[in-house]
């Protein structure tokens, strides 16, 4: 069988996480070399068993980079924070050091807050939009000039269910929402040169439950929104991050480039597609002869029309 990354050169960050290590042992077995970078940030019980950004170590990068070479693939271990702006660009210097250039980056890092919004602190909001959007934007601002140089590139963004909906942690899913519209600028802009970006949301590894306080929070959250809570049971089955890189492999070949500022949520074997924002329904009315809208009006006309097309707030995970 073919090695479809065979010559590319791929940065993973969050390398050693359970997407992201999914993604770095697969893309090396298709023929890729890969930067594992991991900041080895610890787990901490008193951050909700989320991790604390204050104690790095080059434990896990070393651990998944191992992991690759021992199965015969071609690995460096990287321990750059790429959450700034000097992390994220020596990271990118040093896949185009080792391995002679940058074609992919796959973007699975991710650290969360969860905290409600009237009690979320400044600090719970800045530390999770620097280490998600921001590290998103400083990778891709260092990687770009070389991807439009070689007219190539891939960039692949680990997405979450919480830009559609979200309680209880406000913080990432503005990162998220952030991250999304990041990607469909990006497409755009890398068009041209062959550069592309989609967003992949893997149903794997979102252990929230299984955190000290996380369970409490999924309890309080089915109760804000009236809905059984029956996601227990699904921690202990969750596939292994690798179910995820094969259509990250496949987006990053040269046929792949036809899906450009794509979402694609990976769902234990049902991959969707889904649609940017789209007008759904409207009302009009002739502003050159009858004025513009008042409030009467609206609150007439909005109940009967509009609110047929209302988003919901809650998604069931099908």
């Amino acid at each position: 069988m073919s090695r479809v990354l065979e010559g590319k050169n791929a940065v993973i960050v969050g390398a050693a996480g359970g997407t992201g290590s999914g993604f770095a042992k697969y893309f090396a077995a298709q023929g890729a070399n890969v930067l594992c970078n991991d900041a080895g940030f610890a787990m901490s019980e008193e951050m909700g068993g989320d991790f604390d950004v204050t104690r790095p170590g080059p434990e896990e990068a070393d651990r998944i980079t191992k992991e690759i070479v021992d199965a015969g693939g071609r690995a460096v271990a990287d321990y750059e924070d790429a959450s700034t702006w000097d992390g994220a660009r020596r990271i990118i210097e040093h896949c185009a050091d080792v391995f002679g250039s940058c074609d992919i980056v796959v973007h699975a890092s991710v650290v969360s807050r969860l905290a409600k919004v009237d009690e979320m602190t400044e600090e719970q909001w800045n530390l999770v939009i620097r280490h998600n959007l921001n590290t998103d934007f400083y990778l891709t601002r260092h990687s770009f000039p070389l991807m439009k140089k070689q007219k190539f590139g891939r960039h692949i963004f680990i997405a979450s269910a919480t830009v559609r909906d979200m309680w209880g942690a406000a913080n990432f899913a503005a990162a998220s929402g952030g991250r999304y519209s990041f990607m469909r600028d990006l497409a755009l802009e890398g068009k041209d040169y062959h550069i592309t970006a989609n967003c992949i949301q893997p149903y794997t590894q979102t252990k929230t439950g299984e955190r000290p306080g996380g369970q409490q929070m999924l309890v309080e959250r089915s109760q804000a929104l009236g809905i059984p809570l029956n996601k227990k049971e699904n921690f202990d089955l969750l596939p292994p991050g690798e179910t995820n890189a094969p259509l990250g492999a496949y987006l990053c070949t040269e046929a792949g480039e036809i899906f450009n500022g794509q979402y694609f949520d990976n769902h234990l074997g049902r991959i969707c597609i889904w649609s940017v924002p789209l007008e759904q329904r409207y009302i009009y009315k002739d502003i050159d002869k009858y004025g513009f809208w008042t409030q009467e009006e609206l609150a007439d006309i909005m109940p009967r029309t509009l609110y047929q097309s209302a988003q919901k707030l809650f998604h069931e995970r099908n």
